[in-house]
């Protein structure tokens, strides 16, 4: 059964692992800014599949990208639609 794909930007790493072993999913690749040290407190400010994007299976990776700092989300975006990956 899928399952929207859920955001993760704003977390710190050990939080979206939580929410990610809950929803059946896993954390894929790490990608860390060079001055991230420790990983699990760590912010997540990118992702992919990013939230929006589709649906995706129970089991499947959602890869990160971490900083020590907590990301600017940006509020006035929510209108947008939703960008589809590139084929």
């Amino acid at each position: 059964e899928e399952i929207s794909v859920p955001k993760l930007v704003g977390l710190q790493l050990a939080d979206a692992r939580v929410l990610l072993e809950q929803l059946g999913l896993n954390v894929g690749a790490l990608v860390r800014d060079p001055d991230v040290k420790d990983v699990e407190n760590a912010f997540i400010y990118k992702q992919e599949p990013m939230p929006g994007s589709g649906r995706i299976r129970p089991g499947q990776l959602i890869d990160v990208w971490l900083s020590v700092n907590n990301p600017v989300v940006d509020s006035t975006n929510n209108n947008q639609p939703p960008q589809l990956p590139q084929q």
